[in-house]
């Protein structure tokens, strides 16, 4: 889309401009194909570290469709799991990352899955973990 093709316009001729919700009703197409998929969206990182509220509105407008497309399109056996690894886009006043709490937003048949035990941010991976029944994951480094 116009974002990525601003900060990568050498990949103009490979990912074309194409609508945003049609993109993520795609996405889940193609999710069909495979048990577990996980998508980064890191221009909204890149938005954030740029500190333009131009460009943040762009990309939160096009992520929004983007979502919509992807929640449209969802099967009753799908699931949605959209969060993130750290606040930035949400402050431009500062150019780094933030402590703010992140949104989990959590739609289809696993929301009940996450309605409860979500306390950090390493919680949700555990989560996922336990339920397709992976390996457990070690409890994280504590800093102060």
């Amino acid at each position: 889309h116009l974002i990525m093709h601003q900060y990568y316009p050498e990949l103009v001729n490979r990912f074309p401009i194409v609508d945003a919700k049609q993109r993520g009703a795609k996405a889940i197409q193609i999710a069909h194909d495979y048990e577990l998929v996980l998508f980064e969206y890191f221009i909204s990182d890149k938005a954030g570290h740029s500190q333009d509220f131009d460009t943040a509105k762009y990309v939160i407008e096009t992520l929004e469709q983007f979502i919509a497309g992807m929640y449209e399109a969802l099967s009753e056996n799908d699931s949605l799991i959209i969060s993130s690894d750290h606040g930035n886009l949400e402050d431009l006043s500062v150019k780094t990352h933030t402590l703010n709490p992140v949104p989990l937003l959590v739609a289809g048949h696993l929301q009940k899955e996450f309605k409860h035990k979500m306390n950090y941010l390493y919680d949700i991976p555990r989560r996922i973990y336990d339920i397709y029944g992976f390996e457990p994951l070690t409890e994280p480094q504590k800093t102060t």
